[in-house]
Protein backbone atom coordinates (compact mmCIF):
# COMPACT_ATOMS: atom_id res chain seq x y z
CA UNK A 1 0.00 0.00 0.00
CA UNK A 2 2.80 2.10 0.68
CA UNK A 3 4.59 1.73 -3.11
CA UNK A 4 0.63 2.30 -4.28
CA UNK A 5 0.49 5.64 -2.65
CA UNK A 6 3.81 6.98 -3.06
CA UNK A 7 3.12 5.83 -7.28
CA UNK A 8 0.48 7.64 -7.13
CA UNK A 9 1.32 10.63 -4.54
CA UNK A 10 4.52 11.09 -7.70
CA UNK A 11 2.21 10.95 -10.45
CA UNK A 12 0.09 13.55 -8.61
CA UNK A 13 3.00 15.76 -8.52
CA UNK A 14 4.09 15.34 -12.02
CA UNK A 15 0.61 16.10 -13.57
CA UNK A 16 0.83 19.38 -11.34
CA UNK A 17 4.57 20.45 -12.43
CA UNK A 18 4.65 18.08 -15.47
CA UNK A 19 8.60 17.80 -16.69
CA UNK A 20 10.23 19.79 -13.85
CA UNK A 21 7.91 17.41 -11.57
CA UNK A 22 9.18 14.69 -12.88
CA UNK A 23 12.61 15.33 -13.30
CA UNK A 24 12.13 16.01 -8.99
CA UNK A 25 10.48 12.54 -8.50
CA UNK A 26 13.56 10.94 -10.83
CA UNK A 27 16.02 12.04 -8.62
CA UNK A 28 14.52 11.50 -5.38
CA UNK A 29 14.09 7.89 -6.44
CA UNK A 30 17.34 8.11 -7.17
CA UNK A 31 18.55 8.36 -3.79
CA UNK A 32 18.63 5.04 -2.43
CA UNK A 33 17.10 5.91 1.08
CA UNK A 34 14.01 7.59 -0.09
CA UNK A 35 13.64 4.40 -2.02
CA UNK A 36 13.77 2.77 0.70
CA UNK A 37 11.78 5.33 2.94
CA UNK A 38 9.02 5.38 0.54
CA UNK A 39 8.54 1.48 0.09
CA UNK A 40 8.38 0.75 3.70
CA UNK A 41 4.84 0.32 5.61
CA UNK A 42 5.36 3.79 7.29
CA UNK A 43 3.89 7.04 6.80
CA UNK A 44 5.94 8.10 3.83
CA UNK A 45 4.35 6.74 0.92
CA UNK A 46 0.91 8.13 2.51
CA UNK A 47 2.86 11.53 3.05
CA UNK A 48 3.56 11.14 -0.86
CA UNK A 49 -0.43 10.70 -1.44
CA UNK A 50 -1.10 13.26 0.41
CA UNK A 51 1.60 15.83 -0.73
CA UNK A 52 0.68 15.13 -3.89
CA UNK A 53 -2.94 16.05 -3.58
CA UNK A 54 -2.01 19.70 -1.91
CA UNK A 55 0.12 20.17 -5.31
CA UNK A 56 -3.32 19.49 -7.48
CA UNK A 57 -5.41 21.15 -4.85
CA UNK A 58 -3.27 24.30 -4.43
CA UNK A 59 -5.19 27.28 -5.82
CA UNK A 60 -8.30 26.26 -5.84
CA UNK A 61 -10.80 25.78 -3.16
CA UNK A 62 -10.08 22.46 -2.14
CA UNK A 63 -6.89 23.11 -0.94
CA UNK A 64 -7.57 23.16 3.05
CA UNK A 65 -9.52 19.76 2.39
CA UNK A 66 -6.10 18.48 0.81
CA UNK A 67 -4.51 20.08 3.81
CA UNK A 68 -5.71 18.31 6.30
CA UNK A 69 -5.80 15.45 5.01
CA UNK A 70 -2.38 14.98 4.66
CA UNK A 71 -1.86 16.09 7.57
CA UNK A 72 -3.72 13.51 8.74
CA UNK A 73 -1.70 11.13 6.98
CA UNK A 74 1.35 12.49 8.92
CA UNK A 75 1.79 15.73 11.05
CA UNK A 76 4.97 16.62 8.58
CA UNK A 77 2.15 18.32 6.34
CA UNK A 78 1.32 20.51 8.77
CA UNK A 79 4.47 22.68 7.41
CA UNK A 80 1.89 23.14 3.81
CA UNK A 81 -0.84 24.93 6.35
CA UNK A 82 0.84 28.59 6.15
CA UNK A 83 0.17 28.47 2.19
CA UNK A 84 -3.90 28.87 2.68
CA UNK A 85 -2.97 32.85 4.03
CA UNK A 86 -1.11 33.01 0.72
CA UNK A 87 -3.39 35.12 -1.57
CA UNK A 88 -4.33 33.04 -4.62
CA UNK A 89 -3.79 29.69 -2.47
CA UNK A 90 -7.32 28.77 -2.52
CA UNK A 91 -8.23 30.28 -5.71
CA UNK A 92 -10.62 32.74 -6.09
CA UNK A 93 -10.44 36.17 -3.79
CA UNK A 94 -13.47 35.06 -1.49
CA UNK A 95 -12.62 36.52 1.74
CA UNK A 96 -14.78 34.57 3.82
CA UNK A 97 -13.16 31.35 2.36
CA UNK A 98 -10.11 32.47 3.41
CA UNK A 99 -10.93 32.95 6.94
CA UNK A 100 -12.34 29.82 6.58
CA UNK A 101 -9.62 28.06 5.14
CA UNK A 102 -7.75 26.68 8.26
CA UNK A 103 -10.62 26.08 9.88
CA UNK A 104 -11.96 23.90 7.04
CA UNK A 105 -8.67 22.05 7.56
CA UNK A 106 -9.15 21.27 11.17
CA UNK A 107 -12.40 19.98 10.30
CA UNK A 108 -11.25 17.32 8.02
CA UNK A 109 -8.00 16.20 9.94
CA UNK A 110 -10.44 15.80 12.80
CA UNK A 111 -13.17 14.32 10.96
CA UNK A 112 -10.09 12.13 9.63
CA UNK A 113 -9.09 11.21 13.39
CA UNK A 114 -11.86 9.79 15.15
CA UNK A 115 -9.79 10.26 18.45
CA UNK A 116 -10.31 13.78 17.96
CA UNK A 117 -13.78 14.02 17.74
CA UNK A 118 -13.91 12.21 21.64
CA UNK A 119 -11.17 14.62 22.85
CA UNK A 120 -11.71 17.98 21.89
CA UNK A 121 -12.11 18.28 18.39
CA UNK A 122 -9.48 20.75 16.09
CA UNK A 123 -8.25 21.45 19.37
CA UNK A 124 -6.82 17.98 19.86
CA UNK A 125 -4.22 18.63 17.67
CA UNK A 126 -2.16 20.80 20.22
CA UNK A 127 -1.73 17.88 22.76
CA UNK A 128 -1.05 15.84 19.39
CA UNK A 129 1.99 18.26 18.24
CA UNK A 130 2.75 18.88 21.95
CA UNK A 131 3.14 14.50 22.23
CA UNK A 132 4.96 14.44 18.84
CA UNK A 133 7.71 17.61 19.50
CA UNK A 134 8.67 15.61 23.57
CA UNK A 135 8.82 12.20 21.67
CA UNK A 136 11.21 14.30 18.97
CA UNK A 137 13.25 15.48 22.07
CA UNK A 138 13.05 11.88 23.74
CA UNK A 139 14.65 10.41 20.38
CA UNK A 140 16.78 13.12 20.56
CA UNK A 141 18.56 12.21 23.68
CA UNK A 142 18.19 8.98 24.10
CA UNK A 143 18.87 7.60 21.02
CA UNK A 144 22.72 7.47 19.49
CA UNK A 145 21.95 6.29 16.13
CA UNK A 146 20.68 8.98 13.05
CA UNK A 147 21.77 12.15 14.85
CA UNK A 148 22.39 15.63 12.89
CA UNK A 149 23.96 18.08 14.65
CA UNK A 150 22.42 16.26 17.58
CA UNK A 151 18.95 15.63 16.89
CA UNK A 152 17.44 12.58 16.46
CA UNK A 153 16.74 13.08 12.00
CA UNK A 154 16.86 9.53 10.17
CA UNK A 155 16.49 9.72 6.74
CA UNK A 156 12.72 9.41 6.38
CA UNK A 157 12.48 13.22 7.84
CA UNK A 158 14.49 14.14 5.09
CA UNK A 159 12.68 13.48 1.83
CA UNK A 160 9.97 16.02 1.73
CA UNK A 161 12.72 18.44 2.68
CA UNK A 162 14.74 17.11 -0.26
CA UNK A 163 11.50 17.11 -2.93
CA UNK A 164 10.35 20.81 -1.75
CA UNK A 165 14.57 21.70 -3.23
CA UNK A 166 14.45 19.33 -6.14
CA UNK A 167 10.52 21.13 -7.46
CA UNK A 168 12.13 24.41 -6.40
CA UNK A 169 15.24 24.52 -8.54
CA UNK A 170 14.07 22.58 -11.23
CA UNK A 171 11.07 25.18 -11.59
CA UNK A 172 13.46 28.05 -11.77
CA UNK A 173 15.52 25.92 -14.44
CA UNK A 174 12.16 25.62 -16.23
CA UNK A 175 11.70 29.71 -15.61
CA UNK A 176 15.37 30.58 -17.17
CA UNK A 177 15.47 27.90 -19.72
CA UNK A 178 12.00 27.32 -20.90
CA UNK A 179 13.61 25.58 -24.25
CA UNK A 180 15.26 23.18 -22.14
CA UNK A 181 12.35 20.59 -22.30
CA UNK A 182 12.21 20.45 -26.55
CA UNK A 183 16.52 19.15 -25.96
CA UNK A 184 15.28 16.44 -24.32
Amino acid sequence: MAILCASIGSGLIIFRFGYPGAISIIILFLIPSSRVDLARAWAEGPLLLGLGLCAIAYQTRWFPVACGSAAAIKLTALGLWPLMILPGAIGKKNIYYWYASIPIALIVWSILNPVSLFSGGPLYLIPVVVHRIGSFINQSIHLEVNKVFGLYFPSRYGWPFILLGLIMITLQIHRYFPNLKSKF
